[in-house]
């Protein structure tokens, strides 16, 4: 089970799988169910990253969380 935590100015999250890309605006995330999320805000940094227990720790100011679907809507289309 996913769960995020934002507590002053840390976020933490677990499930995570893998950090697909990252900077002082946002840091994007694989889930372990095959959803992505995306952290956007300012001055972001990963605080800690452990893939084995998927647990993920971001430090700065956080204004949007995104969820999505890992689905590709173009193969949605097709089928």
């Amino acid at each position: 089970m996913h769960r995020l935590c934002i507590e002053g100015g840390t976020l933490s999250a677990s499930d995570v799988s893998d950090v697909k890309g990252f900077s002082e605006k946002e840091i994007r995330a694989d889930l372990k169910d095959g959803r992505k999320l995306t952290v956007s805000g300012e001055k972001l940094k990963i605080s800690l990253f452990n893939k084995q227990n998927g647990t993920l720790g971001v430090d700065g100011k956080v204004y949007a969380l995104k969820y999505s679907s890992g689905e590709n809507f173009i193969k949605k289309l097709i089928k």
